[in-house]
């Protein structure tokens, strides 16, 4: 990209290059055998007001079916949500369920969220969202409208140390062990944290980015099979 060209990956728009942040919206224009849309609405275009007002999705990201079969989905800027849907409720209205339970405006405080893409959840119903644009992971609790620090600063500050996150991204939950695996994507490393422990242990990467053996670019989705016996990890920028 060149000087103030419109960027549509808000995570990589450099300020220095006076890029634009573009709305990125996908829509069908025609109805697609066997697609039944789940969440969200689409008329052509994806404005940040009809985000706002709830009516649609705006950048999406994790997504996760309980066994209840409720969906949640995190969606991003501007509205900094998970919504919570019941089965059978094919769109978002104001009235579904949400972390945080109100206010749109992101922010680093804990009764927010900023860029929220992924999720865990334990058997007692407790949610663990990464906010990736303050670079931290909370944990918020059945009908909390707070959330509590798992890892990352409060304050959203972000780095490379073992406090200390850059861009959050991939959860995964070793629930009998109180084990939360977190992929630190701009520090191309998982690591892995001791819930109530907010000093991580780097158990793959971390070595700048790269492709060896030692090494990782950019991670996202990290997947913890029903063993857990081993971790699987989306090295994106390797693809």
């Amino acid at each position: 990209l060149f000087q103030n060209m419109t960027c549509n990956q808000i995570d990589v728009c450099r300020i220095d290059l006076n890029l634009s942040y573009a709305i990125d919206c996908y829509c069908a224009t025609s109805t697609t055998s066997n697609v039944i849309t789940a969440v969200g609405s689409c008329n052509g275009s994806c404005t940040e007001v009809l985000s706002k007002d709830l009516t649609t999705l705006h950048v999406q990201a994790g997504i996760f079916v309980s066994s209840n079969g409720t969906l949640y989905v995190a969606d991003g800027l501007p509205v900094n949500k998970i919504f919570a849907l019941e089965p059978n409720q094919q769109i978002v209205w104001s009235s579904n369920a949400t972390i945080p339970p109100s206010g749109i405006t992101g922010s680093c405080a804990l009764n927010k969220l900023s860029g929220p893409n992924n999720f865990a959840f334990d058997s007692f119903g407790n949610i663990y969202i990464s906010s990736s644009l303050c670079h931290l992971v909370a944990q918020w609790a059945l009908n909390a409208t707070n959330g509590t620090l798992v890892t990352g600063s409060p304050l959203g500050t972000l780095g490379s140390t073992n406090l200390l996150l850059n861009q959050p991204y991939g959860l995964a939950l070793y629930e009998s062990l109180s084990i939360l695996y977190v992929s630190n994507r701009n520090n191309n490393r998982i690591q892995k944290f001791i819930l109530g422990n907010l000093t991580g242990v780097t158990i793959a990467g971390g070595n700048d980015a790269g492709s060896a053996s030692n090494q990782l670019y950019r991670p996202t989705t990290i997947i913890l099979p029903h063993n857990n016996s081993e971790l699987y990890i989306c090295d994106t920028s390797n693809n």
